[in-house]
């Protein structure tokens, strides 16, 4: 018995399924991921700042305080004083805390800093020769003729704080609201003032300052890291449901 092939039609191929068209960028979806974004540059940015931050006070700091470079001051009067005390931008009683000035006499020479009111100050040295800087750190003088002043400065009880003697002299003050001056002379007050110096100051903000910008930069990329991942999220969700 002969049997008779029975011949099938070739089965159609299949395509496989269209891969399903990503959700569109809606603009609040744009505006999700515009503020992760910018959460995560805010965060670097805040963090870099924190380091720079920290980074200058430790370069500037000289124990507790952060201090400027030695300059050396100088007169043929007999005193140099100093009404502007600036740390590198940093002055004013509510951003500094306990102030510090050291000077150093030329040759061992005993030296003699103090700090007072402004009008104290110019009371003291009326018609006394002196030289008047513009500031510590950076001194250019104005010069005031005069004859030698009516007492030794360590006689005088004109100071809110001072320090005199041989080698290095040291002398801190709390600053408060007013105008002050800061007199470096020799300690017997004579004429030929030389000395080296240096101002300083504790300033709490600034350890304030690192760690709320670190606080912030941790805050900023935690945000931005959830607003990122709620995104992608919810866009395999979105992807997944319309296959």
């Amino acid at each position: 018995m002969r049997t008779t092939p029975v011949l099938t039609a070739p089965r159609p191929e299949t395509s496989p399924p269209a891969p399903a068209a990503p959700a569109p960028w809606t603009p609040a979806r744009s505006a999700w991921l515009a503020s992760g974004a910018a959460g995560i540059v805010g965060a670097v940015l805040l963090a870099a700042t924190g380091g720079a931050v920290h980074l200058v006070d430790e370069h500037l700091r000289d124990g507790a305080y952060l201090t400027s470079d030695a300059v050396r001051v100088d007169s043929t009067g007999h005193a140099v004083t100093v009404e502007d005390i600036d740390l590198d931008g940093l002055s004013g009683d509510w951003l500094l805390g306990t102030a510090r000035v050291r000077a150093t006499g030329a040759s061992g020479a005993p030296v003699f800093i103090g700090v007072a009111p402004t009008e104290d100050v110019a009371d003291y040295l009326d018609g006394v020769a002196h030289s008047t800087a513009t500031e510590l750190d950076d001194p250019a003088y104005t010069e005031h003729p005069g004859t030698a002043p009516g007492e030794a400065p360590t006689e005088s009880d004109i100071w809110t704080a001072q320090a005199s003697g041989t080698g290095t002299q040291s002398m801190t003050w709390k600053p408060s609201g007013g105008n002050w001056t800061v007199v470096v002379m020799n300690a017997d007050g004579s004429a030929g003032v030389d000395a080296r110096t240096d101002v300083g100051a504790t300033v709490p903000i600034v350890d304030t300052l690192v760690h709320w910008l670190l606080a912030l930069s941790a805050l900023l990329a935690v945000g931005g890291g959830l607003v990122l991942r709620f995104l992608q999220v919810s866009a395999r969700r979105r992807s997944a449901g319309a296959r």
